[in-house]
């Protein structure tokens, strides 16, 4: 039968389907590597080109959804790209499976956890139950810090947006802007009231 003359070899997520004929081998087929392989592999080039042909940038075509693959490894630039592509930091392929914070500050070290958590609120996460009391007190430090105009550079992305929107408003009312700002940053943060995940 033809498909005993077939062979399948990979080698860094490239998948490469060779025929025997006779003593030679033809190849008939080449499969790329998927996104997430690219990411586990840590090769930017593949990266790109693998990012440009995938239509849905959460599809979980590994283990993990891209971009908690991209933070696992911690490559952070790949991580920019996915969201620049409309990766969404709150993406669960069903009710359980845990929420990306929670999966990926499940037995990492303080630095790991520090900075997953940091990255995804800058990026518009959900605060999740079922994080770890590291990670928690890391969402703390993150949230009720003393928000200022001096730290607006590590604000979250949409924080921006919404206080130069309120900027606008006011006039560029400096009294006006400091008594709202507390209110504008605690209402910003979604708490997810979902139950932790089973697994």
């Amino acid at each position: 039968m033809e498909q005993d003359n077939l062979i399948h070899l990979g080698r860094n997520g490239h998948i490469y389907t060779y025929r025997r004929q006779g003593t030679e081998l033809e190849l008939v087929e080449h499969t790329p590597p998927s996104l997430w392989h690219t990411i586990a592999f840590e090769d930017m080039e593949e990266f790109r080109e693998a990012l440009a042909r995938t239509e849905n940038v959460d599809s979980v075509d590994g283990f993990t959804p891209p971009l908690c693959t991209a933070i696992t490894y911690r490559r952070y630039d790949m991580a920019d790209e996915l969201l620049a592509r409309g990766a969404n930091p709150n993406y669960r392929s069903s009710e359980r499976v845990s929420h990306m914070m929670v999966s990926l500050t499940r037995n990492c070290s303080h630095y790991e956890t520090r900075l997953a958590v940091r990255y995804l609120l800058y990026h518009g996460s959900h605060i999740p139950r079922g994080l770890s009391s590291v990670a928690k007190m890391f969402v703390d430090e993150y949230v009720f810090r003393h928000w200022t105009p001096e730290s607006h550079a590590s604000w979250p992305v949409a924080l921006k947006k919404q206080v130069v929107a309120l900027l606008s408003v006011l006039h560029l009312r400096p009294f006006l802007f400091v008594h709202l700002m507390q209110f504008v940053v605690s209402a910003h943060f979604v708490w997810d009231d979902a139950p932790p995940s089973p697994d």
